[in-house]
């Protein structure tokens, strides 16, 4: 990801590189959730999000453990965090770099 991607750009860099801490199946995931040693959007997060209480809640419900068991959220779900978090931050950067 670069300070000069697009929104759409952003996008499709995260759902296409971004390596996946999730289960071989669906099932799986949701039975026991990511391994957010590996996840990349989790690991990205941890860095670009400022509300702890909302990479805890990801955490919880993304990865392994008690929270949400049997229904944990999917990978894509999580690449989707990660993009609506990673947008708005780039785009302030370009407007300020722009200004």
């Amino acid at each position: 990801i670069y300070v000069t991607d697009t929104p759409d750009m952003i996008k499709n860099k995260v759902n296409k590189y971004a390596f996946s801490g999730g289960r071989e199946s669906m099932e799986d995931q949701k039975a026991q959730g990511a391994n957010l040693e590996v996840d990349v959007a989790y690991q990205w997060m941890r860095f670009f999000c400022d509300d702890d209480a909302a990479l805890a809640r990801l955490a919880d419900e993304y990865g392994p453990g008690p929270v949400r068991a049997g229904n944990k959220i999917l990978t894509g779900e999580a690449k989707a965090i990660l993009i609506a978090t990673l947008q708005p931050l780039i785009a302030r950067h370009q407007q300020a770099r722009a200004a």
